[in-house]
């Protein structure tokens, strides 16, 4: 799709699922609350020391609102939730997003996580990988964000090694879990260009 082209037709050209070697990416939708919960609840020590939504416990009940509403959000394009799924196994193992609030500019933020069981497998860098080609080939990006806190050296391995620019540090521009505000490195792409080779399929 070009630019040009206005929110309303991302709707007709926005195919998903996203296909990698390893996983397929898509939206979040109704029932996935339950893997979502299991998921966080192996991984909650380390959610709970950086995510702001990772307060008190895992609620499955909250967990399926939640995707539920991720999935009206995908419908609606106002937000770009996934669920990355182990081709091999089914087993849900990553969560991740294409974030933006304006759709004029088309600025999109990465993010992710993924399972304890999972980490250590590339599976952050493949995620990444695929959604800067779908973002700017599919939903007209013209930028791409990414961040992290000083000290995580695993996203800023992953940002580097995949073409991300370095622009400088955002002070108090990272809400973590508690409340607490942080500085962070933040990154950015303008393209798609010199990615590291991934076949990457959509639709």
């Amino acid at each position: 799709m070009t630019k040009e082209q206005p929110k309303d037709q991302i709707l007709q050209d926005a195919p998903m699922p996203v296909r990698t070697p390893r996983l397929t990416l898509r939206p979040l939708q109704a029932g996935d609350g339950t893997r979502l919960y299991n998921a966080k609840l192996e991984t909650w020590d380390s959610l709970s020391q950086v995510f702001s939504w990772a307060t008190g416990a895992p609620d499955p009940d909250q967990d399926e609102i939640y995707a539920r509403k991720a999935q009206a959000a995908y419908v609606l394009r106002q937000d770009f939730s996934l669920v990355g799924v182990e081709n091999a196994t089914g087993r849900h193992v990553l969560w991740a997003g294409l974030h933006t609030h304006n759709w004029s500019l088309r600025e999109f933020q990465i993010g992710y996580w993924v399972r304890e069981s999972a980490q250590g497998y590339g599976y952050a860098k493949e995620t990444t990988n695929a959604l800067v080609r779908y973002a700017f080939n599919m939903l007209g990006a013209n930028r791409l964000v990414a961040c992290h806190v000083d000290g995580n050296e695993v996203s800023k391995h992953i940002v580097t090694s995949l073409g991300f620019e370095h622009e400088g540090v955002r002070r108090n521009s990272l809400l973590f879990a508690g409340g607490v505000v942080k500085d962070a490195q933040w990154y950015s792409r303008i393209n798609a260009k010199n990615l590291p080779v991934i076949n990457v399929a959509w639709g």
